[in-house]
């Protein structure tokens, strides 16, 4: 499978049958879109290594692309190209300050200069994901929680900064669900900590297990643990919050299969709230599942 996504913004077919026959001879997979929406609908789900945006298409709808690939933390620095008219440039060169774009080319000559770029990139591509990777190593062992291999704060706060940037990007909904172990502190009191501990793993990799990659599962201290749902609004978060209420309470957990219940608060993010706000509302409705009897789900 090819590795290297080339992503084409044009509306119209006129350059992709040229375009294919020039570049069949690198390993690159081409994705072409002719609107917008398509564009952005591939790079919700995708990353690209390089962005072709021709300018024969409406001023405003190229830079409302632009913004919110400037918007998306995934794909803000994926390198853009230009392919223009001269007289188009002086419009264009504004744009070069505030978005990713390496470079301008003209119609007549785009082809063999891009073909020389692509050659050029792709080396340098190659490095960057073997530097990337160790540096993606050496990042997550900051973030994860030793324990119970979950993130811990900074994780939160990556994850959160992510998330945010989808909703600027293409105004996509996510949700935070908080989660605290019933009792636990008689766990600890009656079995010990090492049983405890076995309690926390035990329920870490159960909902590790349980929801998708794109969310992210947080020890946020202790028994309570927070849940980020990617592309979902109350609703959607709320109904899998009760499936994982459901999930805890009829596992059995540790080598003292021990039955274990805990208490849930389920929220939305609004738009431009900040982590603390999110998480304050969050405990907030933890804290009344608690009070009104644990064992529950409760979500606003």
């Amino acid at each position: 499978m090819k590795e290297y996504n080339l992503l084409t913004f044009d509306n119209s077919q006129h350059y992709h049958d040229e375009l294919s026959s020039q570049l069949e001879s690198l390993d690159i997979n081409i994705i072409y879109t002719t609107s917008k929406e398509e564009a952005l609908e591939y790079l919700m789900d995708n990353k690209a290594n390089l962005i072709l945006i021709y300018i024969s298409l409406d001023s405003i709808e190229i830079l409302e692309l632009l913004e919110n690939i400037h918007n998306d933390i995934e794909n803000k620095d994926t390198p853009i190209i230009l392919i223009s008219h001269l007289e188009d440039y002086d419009h264009l060169s504004s744009t070069l300050k505030e978005h990713n774009i390496i470079s301008l080319f003209t119609y007549k000559s785009y082809l063999h200069q891009l073909k020389n770029l692509l050659v050029y990139l792709q080396s340098i591509d190659t490095v960057q994901k073997t530097l990337t990777n160790e540096l993606t190593q050496s990042e997550l062992r900051n973030i994860i929680d030793p324990l119970t291999g979950a993130y811990n704060r900074y994780g939160a706060e990556d994850k959160f900064y992510q998330l945010t940037s989808r909703v600027k990007a293409y105004q996509e909904p996510f949700s935070l669900i908080m989660l605290d172990i019933d009792h636990f502190k008689k766990v600890n009191d009656t079995y010990g900590h090492d049983v405890g501990d076995a309690v926390l793993i035990s329920i870490s990799k159960l909902m590790q297990k349980s929801i998708r990659d794109n969310d992210a599962f947080i020890r946020f201290g202790g028994e309570e643990f927070f849940i980020f749902i990617a592309n979902s609004d109350l609703s959607i978060a709320t109904n899998i919050a009760q499936k994982l209420h459901a999930l805890i309470k009829s596992t059995h957990h540790s080598d003292k299969n021990l039955s274990i219940t805990a208490s849930f608060g389920v929220t939305e993010y609004r738009l431009n709230e900040e982590l603390n706000s999110l998480v304050k509302r969050v405990d907030t409705l933890l804290y009344k599942a608690k009070k009104t009897g644990r064992d529950r789900v409760i979500a606003e």
